[in-house]
Order: structure tokens, then sequence, then C-alpha cells
């Protein structure tokens, strides 16, 4: 038969969970014992209650010991125990063929004739198991990396306090490095200013030929150099072991465990001997060593750095090309099912050059899944079209994820602080470096101490942020306060959230295919959902409902319900949809419901409803300190804009902020002020009524100014004093426009300056001829010629060919 401790293991079980004893017999038999079993199947009634009858027996043999205290001074012959002390009770079976396992004050305790007791039980583990006893004072981060250092494998952490309503007070970094984990919190967090809960993966790492250690570490403190970029001056001859563009990470202060509080994924561009220059501003200033770090005091006491599992390039990803296959200098360290890190080393400030910035942060990677490699070609096939150009030129490579995979962070009772944080660095639950894992949170409430974002996803895959609310922060000085945030991060999401109060509500920052969908959003300091301006592609926004009751930020320029861009992030965040939302009750005169940046490209804005606000969509303002800023074009179509004072604020600012096209298709402005664009290259605007426009003397539903390409067509004017004012644009075709509603019924009116003026069939009617195509002269010299292209439907005497339309 089977080794009697298992037996015993399985009969224990069984009377805790009501197991059928005859099935135990089964289970454990192996195939010498196929025939006794089946002999003894015809008694299986009898069978089933003697085993049942032996396993109370069991239980009830078992010595009753009040806590671990006990157990460890437990000298006497029984295999079995029970502990009764509340928060910790249960069974626990001696071992015998264990000899190393480590007393972890939980589920494994160590008595002190070295015997080796295993908590019995299935399902999740109880961080009260481990000493979690809940309240004021108590910092439990020590506790929790203990029980979570017991689950190598996985599975669920239930962290309650012994005393319902009790916090779990934590007041230092607490890192998740097991894939398959959920750490589920069932009582209050109290947050101290250290607290950081994160999920915390990597890179792979490769130790190079020579190297004495795994990793590098620091002889002093990381610096800046002149343009804020981190310099790491390593230990004497260990700038030897790098080269120019190798991913590396460099780690802060290690846990009781040696995981890091910190990770920094960065890019070599320069050695100088000993000291390398990274092409990233730093997270932190990284020390040689760290006094009061719980780490055995040993050479990964202090920073280390290691060498990522990294090739180069040889050929280049190419503006547009869109690839699903690259190829590199090796493909030695890739396999099939690997997620890679694929970037170059430019910064926001190489971006923007040659306009000078202080902004170093990485702004140009993504995430993709190989599926196939081929040694001999040296490529890399993708499961997806890569969306960014990677030049050699800025040492654009491809590193190996070590992704923690699949694990989650559960917040149900809330979160508050005690104390402020002392930066924004300190996120309050995070993702870095995931595959798959999610973060819900019930209320993340910020007010008392939150600086950093209340939840932050980073360099991460199909990682997702659900069903979390989040409630304010301790202030809103640049770049903190954040609510639910996606950084550097490829096919991530937030959805089904609520977040209030907070500088950006949502925020999104070098995203590649993400999504935020289904949330609300209520009173931003800033901005509602704001995509950052720092080479997002192709976000995904889409059914959110954002309202704004006060304008919390005096003196900000720019900002809004949804900001497609950033004044002070200039790339430029490309490709992005904005869809189906609903915007409500942005009223200050600097804010608007849709702000996009003249330096995003191929924006399309569809599908909104806007109600009761001063501006719909804006071209935000860049003034001449700024840069010069430019995109191709911005669709907005098909929204629905109500009681707006501003319907669009739209030009060329200054004469350095422009998009070379705007297209406004088939949108209703009902009870609106005009609509009106100044200052582009291209304007086409089709299909677009205005409704119930309140009168007033001489206004016009529609204003243009200074377009070089207007092209109006199938619009409509309700309830406006006139209809459209067409004002020094190099040429301008108004064709088949409804505009004999208007209050004083004047439909048109050239505002002169025009270059070439071409009405046909737009519903007027003051006798001109039905079709007149006219020169205006100069560009802006005025034109005196009103023309009449008849009524509408009505058929002109003339065929004329405007062009494409």
């Amino acid at each position: 038969m089977s080794d009697p401790a298992d037996l015993n293991d399985r009969l224990l079980q069984a009377v805790l969970k009501a197991e059928p004893a005859s099935q135990i017999m089964f289970d454990v038999a192996n195939g010498d014992d196929q025939t006794e079993v089946q002999t003894l199947s015809g008694l299986i009634p009898s069978l089933a209650k003697w085993l049942k009858d032996k396993g109370n027996a069991l239980v009830d043999s078992a010595a009753a010991l009040q806590d671990y205290a006990a157990l460890r001074a437990y000298t006497g012959p029984l295999s079995i125990v029970r502990i009764l002390k509340p928060g910790i009770t249960g069974f626990f079976q001696h071992r015998a063929g264990d000899t190393t396992s480590a007393d972890n004050n939980g589920t494994l305790i160590v008595d002190a004739q070295g015997r080796r007791w295993r908590r019995q039980y299935e399902g999740p583990v109880y961080a009260t198991w481990f000493g979690v006893v809940g309240g004021l004072g108590i910092d439990e981060t020590g506790t929790i990396l203990t029980a979570i250092e017991s689950m190598p494998e996985g599975g669920q952490l239930i962290i309650a306090a012994q005393n319902p309503g009790d916090p779990i007070y934590i007041n230092r970094p607490l890192p998740v490095e097991t894939s398959h984990f959920t750490l589920d919190f069932r009582s209050p967090i109290l947050c101290g200013p250290d607290e950081m809960i994160r999920i915390n993966g990597g890179l792979l790492e490769v130790k190079r030929p020579g190297m004495v250690n795994d990793n590098l570490a620091l002889r002093s403190a990381s610096t800046v150099d002149a343009e804020g970029r981190m310099v790491l001056p390593l230990r004497a001859g260990e700038g030897a072991f790098l080269q120019l563009d190798d991913k590396i990470v460099v780690r802060g202060e290690n846990d009781r465990y040696g995981k890091a509080f910190t990770k920094q994924v960065t890019t070599v561009i320069a050695i100088n001997g000993d000291d390398i220059t990274c092409a990233d501003e730093p997270d932190e200033t990284f020390l040689p060593a760290y006094p009061g770090s719980e780490w055995p005091s040993d050479w990964t006491t202090g920073t280390t750095i290691s060498i990522a599992a990294f090739s180069a390039l040889t050929v280049d990803v190419a503006p547009g090309e869109r690839p699903h296959m690259v190829t590199v200098a090796s493909t030695d360290v890739f396999a099939v099912g690997q997620l890679c890190y694929i970037s170059d080393a430019r910064t926001e400030a190489d971006m923007m050059a040659p306009v000078a910035s202080n902004l170093r942060s990485a702004c140009n990677m993504e995430i993709a899944r190989i599926v196939a490699v081929d040694p001999v070609a040296k490529t890399l096939t993708f499961d997806r079209h890569l969306e960014r150009d990677f030049p050699i030129a800025w040492g654009a490579g491809v590193a190996v994820m070590a992704p923690v995979v699949n694990s989650h962070i559960i917040l149900r009772a809330g979160m508050s602080w005690a104390a402020p944080q002392p930066n924004r660095r300190n996120s309050a639950l995070a993702i870095n470096y995931g595959d798959r894992c999610t973060i819900q949170a019930d209320l993340i409430d910020g007010i008392a101490g939150r600086i950093g974002a209340a939840v932050r996803v980073g360099y991460s895959y199909d990682c997702h942020i659900i069903n979390a609310r989040v409630r304010d922060a301790y202030r809103f000085e640049s770049a903190e306060g954040y609510g639910l945030t996606l950084y550097y991060s490829t096919l991530c999401s937030i959805k089904h959230s609520h977040a209030t109060g907070c500088r950006h509500n949502y925020l999104v920052q070098t995203g590649t295919l993400n999504e935020i969908a289904h949330n609300y959003s209520g009173d931003d300091f800033i901005s509602g959902i704001d995509v950052h301006g720092a080479n997002s592609v192709k976000t995904w926004i889409h059914h959110n409902t954002i309202t704004r009751s006060n304008r919390h930020s005096p003196g900000v320029t720019n900002g809004g319900g949804i900001r497609n861009g950033n004044t002070s992030h200039i790339i430029g965040d490309h490709d992005t949809v904005i869809e189906d939302n609903w915007i409500s009750g942005y009223l200050g005169a600097l804010h608007a419901a849709l702000d996009v940046s003249p330096s995003s490209r191929d924006t399309v804005l569809r599908k909104n409803t806007i109600q009761d606000v001063q501006i719909a969509f804006r071209h935000y303002k860049v003034n001449t300190s700024n840069p010069n800023q430019h995109a191709n074009r911005v669709e907005f179509s098909d929204n629905l804009v109500i009681r707006a004072v501003e319907p669009l604020d739209v030009e060329n600012y200054d004469g350095n902020s422009y998009w070379d096209e705007l297209i406004l298709k088939r949108n209703t402005f009902r009870e609106c002020g005009p609509v009106v664009v100044w200052d582009l290259p291209k304007l086409i605007c089709k299909g677009n009524d205005v409704e119930d426009m309140a009168y007033v003397p001489g206004q016009h539903a529609f204003e243009f100014r200074g377009i070089g390409d207007l092209r109006m067509q199938g619009c409509s004017a309700d309830g406006a004093a006139r209809g459209v004012i067409v004002t020094n644009c190099a040429k301008a075709a108004l064709v088949r426009n409804w505009l004999g509603e208007t209050v004083e019924g004047i439909p048109i009116t050239d505002g002169g300056g025009n270059g070439q003026l071409i009405l046909l069939d737009n519903d007027n009617d003051n006798g001109l001829p039905p079709t007149t195509i006219i020169d205006g002269g100069e560009f802006e010299a005025a034109t005196t010629t009103v023309i009449d292209g008849g009524d509408f439907d009505a058929a002109t005497g003339t065929i004329y060919d405007g062009g494409t339309f």
C-alpha cells in the first residue's frame, strides 16, 4: 500500500473536508495495490465507515497545543498536532523525510528536535497564520513578506486583521515576484509614507565571462550629467563588462528576501572607464549601501546592476513599416513564447531635438511575444505588427523580459494614508514587468497623503486595472496626484473604474494599443483622461463618462475632459481614437471637453456627446515660448454637442502650432455658439448642422478665417442670425449647403481678403445668377462681389467641376 504518512494525511483531509473515505483508498492505491483494492470493493460500505472512523481517530488523537511556541517545544510521539490559538488554529503533521525546510512561522514549524511540522490545508493561505494582527501602529509589511515568501508556487494569500474593522498598516515596499499569485486584502489598508505594493517582474539577465558575481555594483552614489541623464559610478574594473547600447537593470535597496524595492531599466549610451552614462533620468538616487536594509550584509546590500539578455537590431524598422519580423545580431538568447521589450535609446529630449528639453524619460518602446525564431536568418517573428520605428543608429534592439505572470492584487476594503508620501515615486499599487496581471481596488482615498499614482501599470503586457475606485490626492504639483495610469505598456487597459479628484484621473504615457473604457471620471484637477504627449500609439478611449462640477486648477492653460497631447511632452500621441464618450460640465475658459495637441497625428474623435461646456473641442494653445508643433490631420465626426459656448476653439496660435487638415463631418451643434475655425492649411466641413442657435444680431453660425483650402458641403444653420462668413481664405468652395433659415436672411458673407471663393447651390435667394465663379484677386485683397448659387436643388445653367471634394 501507499506510504502510511500519505494515507494519514489524506484521511485527515477527508475528515476536514467531508470527502468520501472510500475514494481515498482508490486514489492512494498504486499498481501493486489494485488487486487488493478490488478484492475489498465488495466491502466498500464497511470500508468507508472504517476509514472515516480511523480519520476521526486521527483528529481525536492529535495533540492539542496552544500556539507555535508550544509546538516548537513539543517532544511527544504523535505525528499530528492541533494548534488552538485563534488566528493560527489548524492541524500540523510531522513530515519525517524533511530535514531542511526553514521555519516560516505560518505553514511550517521546526521543533526543538529539528522535526518539520507542516500545516495541513487546501485553498488560500491566511496572513494571520504568520502573525498578522492588524491595528494602528503595527507595521505588517515584514509579516506579509514572510507569508508571500512561503508561497513560491503561487496561490492566494488573504490578508485580514484578526479583529474585524481594524486596518492593516503598511509602511514599507511590498514587492510580489511570484507568478500565478493573488494578494487579497480583506481589511482596510492604512498606508505609511513609504508604502508601495507592487507586482515586480523584470528582464532576463545574463552573466558575462569574467564577472565574479552575477551583478555589478556601485562605488559611490549615482549622479546626473549636465543633461539630466543618470551616471552610475561602478566599482573598479566593472565598466569593462558593459557595452554601448546594453540594456541594464538597476536595483536599489532589497527587502529581507533580496527583492528590490526599486528597479529601473535603462540603456548604456556612454562608458568612461567605470563611469556609465545612461539614456534616462534616474528614478531615484541609487546608493552603494543601504545601512538600514534587512537583507543580509554582503555584496548585495547596496544597489546592483545586472545585464539584460539583449540583441541589437541590424536592420532599421522604418517609420510606417509595421513589420512582424525583425533582424538581430544574434538569436542565441531568444525562444518561442518569450515576451520581448523592443526599444531604442531615445528619450523625449532626443525626439524633440533641436528643441532644448530636460525631459529624459524613455519614450520609444513596445512589447511583443515571439512566435518564431530563425537562427540562420537571425530573425525574430512576433505575434503582432510593431507600431513604431526603431533606428539602429539609436541603439535599437530586443531584450527578453522575465515578467511576473498571471498575478493579481485585490483591494476589497479600501486604502487611506496615515501620513503624506515623500514624493511621487511611491505608487500605492503597481504592476511592473507583468504579463496578464490585474489590479482591482475598492477605494483608494488619497486626500491624507497620496502624492504618487493610485494605481500604476508599467512596462507590462496584457495587464489591466479593473473595478478600481480612486478618490482625491494630497497635492497636485507637476506629475503628482495621478489616479489610474498606464506607462510604457502594450495591450493594457483601465476598465469599469471610478476616479475623482486627481491631477489626471486617468493617464496613458508612451503606451501601445492600450484601452480606457467604461469608466467614470469626475472633478479632475487638470484632465479626466490624459494621453500625455510622450509618443503613445493607438490608444482607444471609449464609452467613458467624464464630468466636472467645478474648476480645480486656476492658471493651468490646457486640459479638459479628454486630452490627447501635452504642452510639455510635445512629441504627441498618434492614431488615438476617442469615441462614444459622454462629457459634461467643463465650464472654465481654459479647459475643453476634448483637447488635442497640434503634434498628435491622425487623431479621430467621433460619436461623442458633449453637453454644457465652455469649449467642446480645442486645438490647444501653444504660446511662443513653446516649440513648434505640427501634425497631419484630426477628424471630428458624428459628435453631438449641446450647449457649448464655443463648439470649436481651433486656430494656429502664434503661427507655431497647427494641423495640416481638420475634418469636420456630420456633427450636430445644438444650442451652441458659432462654429469657428481659423488659420489652418485645410478644412473639410461636411454635413454639419447648427440647430437652435440663440439669435445674436450679426452673428454667423460658421466663421472661417485664414483657411488655405476650405471645402464646405451639406451643412445647415437654424436659428442663427446669419449663415457663414468666410475671410482671408486662399480658396473656399461652399457647395449645396442649407443656409436659408437664418434670422437676418444672410446665408453667406464674404468677409474680404479671399483668394478664390466658389459658391454653388447654397439655398440663397438674392437674384444673382444661379452659378457664378469669381476670383477675388490677390490673396488678402478685399473682394466686392456677393454671389448666389441658386435655390437649393434647383437646376443650374452651368456645369462646374469643383475638383475632388
